[in-house]
């Protein structure tokens, strides 16, 4: 057969037209490309443990098939639903998924309760886990797919119906929200917080092809700013199996336009795409697999064959109409993934279709392929499967063979199509690569989808910001999950496509940073590289510590995380400070230089500057030591790292005080220069000597020692005396015959003591006038023993410089007031231990992170307390939001699995009366507590279950999950909630409902009294 005239006709602006003969020309669709749905994230659960996108296209590229015998651990029990003269000596084939991946679902992970989760049907429980999946590799965080967010599902399977109310069954409400086919995506809904429409569509074996259809639609009118659309289907019950074998479709093998074609064979899974405009795609920075240029449905209406036959007729307009709709000429078409279900009539009609509209020649066949060889007919989840392989096909640039084809039936060969045998590079056909996916249904209802290449992002839609391409090679990249044991997974899946991400290290961290979730089990890894980065995820994998991995931890529920910033004194300067944070962070090198300018207006000591070289003297040293605080606090904050209180150390309070708002910038550098002056004044006069000492226990020392002074109380066991040098030497000296820990301070001017009074004095007059404040952030102040700093002016500054320094006390109230971290801001970290001390005697709610304590370069040291603010609790502002996605695997599912527990009968036989009363009562209350929204307590046995805050479906849950422990709270009304609806009520109803048996010899009238108790006091309710 020759090929026919080509339909349609050139239309303005390059446009054709083309529609079936006879009819007349739609109007062309003028949707700007900007507004077509982009297809951005691709979720798969699937036979063969296809469970990714990546997975899928090693499937369709190798040319395997899954098909084979349903697996004998679910082939036993399916049997048994056919009809005795229907049960086959061996298993039907399928496409089918392991008993496993058909039972595993991670409830905890949703917040849905056991008793919901064990009503719901595997395909709900493939919906919800595969939408999530679908998300994080679209890299759409379960917020960001809140509100304007529309679900999609295609599916004709029944099976969960018949599973449900099969007769015999004893279904109840938390059934009909497990098994209704309306309702497969409502869990999805319910845990992204959905606003859009959820609906499922089922026009049979084209029903997720038609979701995409509506989907496009709404998303193109701005219904919606996201779509989900999943498609669905299982084969758990042969029954439907039987019915089509009985109509001669179904086959050993699927073979699509095979000359040995002669059916299909059934499959089940669930694939899930994510859409999204293509604007909004390409701003944020997402990896865009194909664009959805158009789609269209129709139906084969009067069908002259009947019931199930298609019409070649119908699906010619289809496809003449979708594509001229949407602009796109058929001849740019390079690929279309046909419904290609493996039987005769329907090969022969659906290429008589094609070749009706594309118009293809011998020497230029069209490239028709299909999936149903690979993974079976997925039915009404079929369309979805194609488009996610047409989409995958459209990114890779390459046709995947199609599994199940050898050789083209003889009928087909004059129709001007090739089916590849191996995966084959894309046909040039000039204009980018273009891509048809159809799926009919067995009702006559038809649907088309057209894919096409995206378009290069223009000039103004580069998604990699200008900051990102001068960032440093050090990244934080966090990761996390619900529980300890999926962290670990995911961090082992994470370790392999880390170190071999093409993007880079730095395109991981955002998007590990940006487009993941933040779960509770909390870890994060510093690396400068992709293999180091890949060590650190492989000890997190196999709980090992690291040096690049910060976690992992968990963050308390409902505890939020409180950030202190602690700023070291004297002793915190180290060599070279600010160097590599100048050097690596815009940030710190903006703040520091800010900071140098007021320095350098109060006339800072010229040395002062570490990028220049080291500073000279002491008072050069506090000077460099403040600056390197400021910028290294403002650092932090560019992370959005705020503090909520902050602690100073003697010269770290200049620093602290500016940070919580009490002086400018321009007046903190004041301080600090006229300050650092005054003690280098006193260099020469005295000195420091650091105790292991307690406060009370320096103070007896201090009785034969006068002239000195207590100085500084850090801590349970650490203390600093003051004063001449002289006497500290003999302090020191009585100290080493008692083996009590000591050091003398180098360089330390007698501080805290009565050698600086004068100093403090002058210190004062200095300041007189300078403006000053209350701090707005709270400042437990270590010169008023952790009061509350009043206003910090001269005054307070004069008497700063001579009173004691009492970190210990100001510590011990900033952490008092709840869970904290506390992180000291000093380039050599001096307060890390004391801090440790006091959070451990006073048993305190929080942990320290001292970056300037670990070997590394400061930069990567900084990075680590970033690290420690996320794993503690506290999400930081993640650099480079836009920067191109990086393909990370999904989230590792923790699908533990509950040995069954014998009944509560059994578990109460052998149990006195008391006993077992006080059993039943305490099982109600963990019952009610697990769905509670808050606390529930012994004192709570009395409260109404709605004062605790049990919704109607959680009673509904309730009442599920106690028909679960037992046979006789199964049957109808033999535990009504809502007639009990209190903890002690539940406890008496269930004592009714299972009383104690009977004893040899005689009754029980412990018991009876005991029942006899309980209706009274139900009556006297």
């Amino acid at each position: 057969m020759g090929a026919p005239p080509r339909p349609g006709s050139p239309a303005p602006h390059g446009e054709v037209r083309v529609t079936a003969p006879g009819d007349q020309a739609p109007r062309a669709a003028r949707t700007p490309i900007g507004d077509r749905a982009a297809v951005v994230g691709i979720g798969c659960r699937l036979p063969g443990v296809v469970n990714s996108p990546a997975a899928l296209w090693e499937l369709l590229t190798s040319g395997r098939s899954t098909i084979g015998p349903v697996p004998e651990d679910r082939w036993s029990a399916m049997a048994e639903l056919l009809h005795e003269e229907d049960r086959p000596g061996r298993a039907w084939p399928a496409a089918a998924l392991g008993a496993d991946e058909v039972s595993a679902f991670d409830n905890g992970f949703f917040g849905i309760d056991p008793a919901t989760a064990e009503a719901m049907h595997p395909l709900h429980r493939w919906v919800a886990e595969t939408g999530v999946e679908a998300l994080q590799d679209a890299g759409i965080t379960a917020a960001e797919a809140a509100d304007r967010t529309g679900i999609y599902t295609g599916s004709a399977a029944v099976d969960s119906a018949v599973d449900g109310f099969a007769p015999g069954r004893r279904p109840g409400l938390l059934t009909v929200g497990g098994t209704g086919a309306g309702m497969l995506a409502t869990q999805l809904a319910r845990f992204l917080d959905a606003r859009g429409p959820v609906t499922t569509i089922d026009t049979a074996c084209s029903s997720s092809l038609t979701a995409i259809h509506y989907a496009r639609r709404d998303l193109e009118a701005g219904d919606i700013d996201i779509a989900i659309v999943a498609g669905v289907n299982s084969v758990t019950s042969p029954v439907p199996t039987r019915a089509f074998a009985d109509g001669g479709v179904i086959a050993d093998e699927c073979r699509p336009f095979d000359a040995k074609a002669d059916g299909y064979v059934r499959g089940e899974g669930a694939v899930v795409v994510v859409l999204r405009r293509l604007d909004d795609a390409r701003s944020r920075g997402d990896r865009v697999y194909a664009v959805v240029a158009g789609s269209a449905v129709n139906s084969d209406g009067r069908s002259p064959q009947g019931l199930g036959a298609p019409s070649a007729e119908a699906q010619a307009r289809l496809l003449a109409d979708c594509y001229a709709r949407a602009g796109v000429d058929p001849a740019v078409v390079g690929y279309v993934h046909a419904h290609g279900t493996g039987t005769r009539a329907g090969d022969r009609i659906e290429a008589q279709a094609l070749h009706r509209v594309f118009a293809r020649s011998p020497e230029d066949p069209l490239v028709v392929g299909s999936s149903k060889g690979a993974l079976g007919h997925q039915e009404g989840g079929a369309g979805v499967v194609g488009l996610a392989a047409a989409a995958l096909a459209v990114h890779h640039g390459r046709i995947p063979s199609t599994a199940g084809h050898a050789n083209l039936r003889p009928a087909l060969q004059r129709m001007a199509i090739r089916v590849p045998t191996e995966t084959t590079a894309w046909p040039e056909r000039g204009a980018g690569r273009v891509a048809g996916v159809s799926s009919f249904g067995f009702g006559g209802s038809n649907a088309h989808a057209i894919l096409t290449q995206p378009p290069e992002p223009g000039p103004g839609s580069a998604a990699e910001p200008a900051a990102a391409q001068r960032a440093p090679a050090t990244q934080v990249v966090p990761i996390s999950a619900h529980t300890p044991e999926s962290l670990a997974a995911t961090a082992a899946d994470w370790a392999d496509a880390v170190e071999s991400a093409p993007a880079g290290l730095r395109a991981v961290a955002a998007t590990a940073g940006h487009r993941r979730d933040h779960h509770s089990h909390r870890a994060a890894v510093v690396a400068a590289t992709p293999a180091e980065a890949g060590r650190a995820l492989r000890a997190l994998a196999s709980g090992q510590a690291h040096p690049a991995l910060a976690g992992p931890r968990q963050v308390p529920p409902r505890e939020p995380l409180r950030l202190v910033f602690a700023f070291g004194g004297h002793g915190a300067q180290r060599s070279a400070m600010g160097r590599v944070l100048a050097q690596r962070s815009p940030a710190f090198a903006a703040a520091l230089e800010e900071v140098g300018a007021c320095l350098d207006a109060w006339g800072a000591d010229p040395s002062w500057n570490p990028l220049a070289g080291e500073p000279a003297g002491y008072a050069a040293t506090q000077q460099a030591v403040f600056a390197f605080q400021v910028a290294a606090a403002r650092t932090l904050g560019s992370w959005g790292l705020i503090p909520d209180a902050v602690v100073g150390h003697s010269l770290g309070e200049v620093a602290a005080a500016h940070i919580a708002g009490a002086l400018t910038l321009e007046a903190a550098a004041r301080v600090v220069v006229t300050r650092s002056r005054m003690l280098e004044e006193v260099v020469d006069d005295g000195a420091m000597l650091a105790t292991g000492l307690s406060a009370s226990e320096a103070r007896m020392r201090l009785a034969d020692h006068p002239e000195l002074d207590l100085a500084v109380h850090n801590g349970p066991r650490a203390t600093v005396v003051s004063g001449p040098t002289g006497a500290l030497q003999r302090l020191a000296r009585e100290l080493q015959a008692q083996e009590v820990w000591h050091r003398l301070l180098p360089d330390a001017p007698p501080a805290h003591s009565r050698l600086v009074a004068d100093g403090a004095k002058r210190l004062g007059a200095a300041l007189e006038g300078m403006e000053a404040g209350a701090p707005t952030t709270a400042l437990a102040s270590t010169a008023l023993r952790g009061a509350p700093a009043p206003v910090m002016d001269a005054g307070y500054w004069a008497a700063q410089l001579r009173d004691p320094v009492d970190l210990h006390a100001a510590l011990a109230r900033t952490a008092h007031a709840g869970r904290c971290l506390i992180v000291e801001i000093s380039p050599n970290a001096t307060l890390a231990t004391p801090i440790t001390q006091t959070i451990t005697q006073h048993a305190l709610p929080a942990a320290v992170s001292a970056p300037g304590a670990l070997e590394t370069d400061e930069h990567t040291a900084l990075l680590h307390a970033v690290a420690d603010c996320y794993t503690h609790g506290r999400i930081p502002d993640w650099p480079d939001r836009g920067h191109p996605h990086a393909p990370l695997p999904p989230l590792r599912w923790h699908r533990a699995t509950a040995e069954a527990a014998p009944s509560l009968r059994a578990q109460l036989a052998g149990l006195g009366a008391a006993e077992r009363r006080d059993r039943l009562e305490r099982l109600a209350r963990t019952l009610v507590a697990d769905l509670a929204p808050g606390p529930v307590g012994p004192e709570d046995h009395d409260t109404d279950l709605g004062d605790l805050g049990l919704t109607s479906h959680a009673r509904l849950a309730l009442r599920a999950r106690l028909a679960g422990l037992d046979p006789e709270l199964a049957r109808p009304g033999a535990l009504d909630v809502e007639h009990s609806p209190t903890i002690a009520g539940l406890g008496r109803a269930l004592a009714t409902v299972l009383p104690a048996p009977e004893p040899p010899g005689g009754e029980d009238r412990g018991d009876r009294g005991l029942a006899e108790a309980d209706r009274s006091a139900a009556a006297g309710r």
